[in-house]
């Protein structure tokens, strides 16, 4: 095997989204971020025009979940759920479900049957991930993304590793194309041997290519050893492709780059600013009222995609439907005292309805809210780490889905926006 590649055992099997690693701002003009600008807010206000609402599917979504029968994450797989339980993916391991802004798709990241067949737990090549499309109009799966013709994770075979690590995928806001990162390896061409090499890539719906956009993003850094690269996240919204990257220049924390759909370079954060109040939640867009912001769900930062520049945010993050803007969704409330849990509000047309105690909600899939805006779902979970069980809202009461060993939901393309705290939408 090439010397610069040293594989020290298993990486783990990693479902849960790269998440911002933060401390919290205690002085934030200290730290070269301040609160929006008057001229700012007058540009990008924090109450909008009431939304106009746009159509629904063609076909009522069913709610999606990431469960692994048994417990663990080992065998987790993709079902849905309309009045029964059925499952969609099989035969490995499969991660989140993300359905498309318009509706009649669903991506979803699987490991490789190869990759298991080669036995993982001796590979020590942290696992690779294929993209796979769900058409909700046929019921047919495609794979839009997979292994190299030569694909091999076995280091016992020397000189001949050949295989490629993505992050999950990011749809674009009109749903026809996805963006996500790939670290391509070939030892027998000697290429990107020591896994330095992350491009942005873009791929077509419509005329099924893909496209590098970036062929190299900034340089990640490598937490658990040469092996172990830090995928960058990927979020693509109205302002640009979104790229948060695990910076080799730091110990921890992230630099956010924005990128046009064609790969030019929009924007960076500072890298000696991004480290403070971004919290410990899943990189998002989020509309503070009619400028498109990026943030952490749950951060107490927005990010001009523009400029970089770093303002505190004057409310909180609102999960809902802008299929249904004046329908149900779902924002912070306040803290429980057991990091394990948190209370979040159920709203009405921004107005709360209900208290949910003991969730959390760090990503796009601790929550999701029905296409037509009139049920919502949550995960509850036992304990910090442990998968969780699934509640529907619906008609003013919660009913438990009567599922456990969930390991993440959806139903809808997911939209954010910032609440002060009840205001009216």
């Amino acid at each position: 095997m090439s010397t610069n590649i040293k594989i020290s055992g298993l990486i783990a099997v990693l479902i849960g989204v790269i998440s911002f690693a933060a401390a919290t701002v205690s002085n934030a003009s200290a730290s070269g971020i301040s609160s929006i600008p008057n001229a700012a807010l007058a540009s990008t206000p924090t109450k909008a025009a009431k939304p106009t609402a746009t159509p629904l599917p063609p076909a009522p979504l069913p709610l999606f979940l990431a469960l692994a029968p048994g417990g663990g994450q080992a065998n987790n797989n993709i079902f849905s759920f309309a009045k029964t339980l059925s499952q969609i993916s099989n035969g490995g391991v499969s991660f989140m479900p993300i359905p498309s802004p318009a509706g009649d798709y669903v991506a979803y990241g699987y490991i490789p049957v190869t990759y298991l067949k080669q036995n993982g737990a001796r590979s020590g090549i942290g696992p690779p991930e294929n993209i796979t499309l769900l058409s909700m109009s046929t019921n047919k799966k495609e794979t839009i993304a997979g292994q190299p013709t030569n694909v091999n994770f076995d280091v016992s075979q020397n000189g001949t590793l050949a295989f490629t690590l993505r992050s999950y995928p990011s749809w674009s806001p009109d749903g026809t194309k996805l963006a996500w990162t790939e670290i391509t390896v070939d030892q027998a061409a000697n290429i990107n041997m020591d896994l330095a090499i992350e491009q942005l890539v873009v791929y077509d719906l419509t005329t099924k290519t893909t496209q590098v956009i970036v062929a190299r993003l900034p340089d990640h850094r490598f937490p658990s050893g040469p092996a172990d690269p830090a995928k960058s996240v990927v979020a693509w919204g109205q302002g640009g492709i979104a790229v948060q990257v695990a910076s080799a220049t730091l110990d921890y924390g992230f630099t956010i780059y924005v990128y046009t759909p064609a790969g030019k370079l929009i924007s960076q954060t500072s890298e000696d600013t991004i480290l403070v109040g971004l919290d410990n939640g899943q990189m998002i867009w989020v509309k503070n009222g009619t400028a498109d912001m990026i943030t952490a769900v749950g951060g107490s930062l927005l990010i001009d995609p523009l400029t970089g520049n770093l303002y505190t945010n004057p409310g909180t993050d609102e999960l809902y439907n802008p299929r249904a803007p004046h329908a149900l969704s779902l924002y912070f409330g306040s803290d429980t005292g057991n990091e394990a849990s948190t209370n979040w509000l159920i709203a009405q047309n921004g107005k709360p309805v209900q208290t949910l105690s003991g969730i959390i909600i760090t990503s796009n899939f601790g929550a999701a809210i029905s296409p037509d805006g009139k049920q919502a779902a949550f995960m509850v979970y036992q304990g910090q780490g442990s998968s969780g069980t699934v509640t529907i809202f619906k008609n003013g009461s919660p009913r438990n889905l009567g599922v456990s060993s969930v390991n993440g939901i959806a139903w809808s393309a997911p939209a954010w926006r910032i609440n002060l705290q009840g205001q009216d939408f």
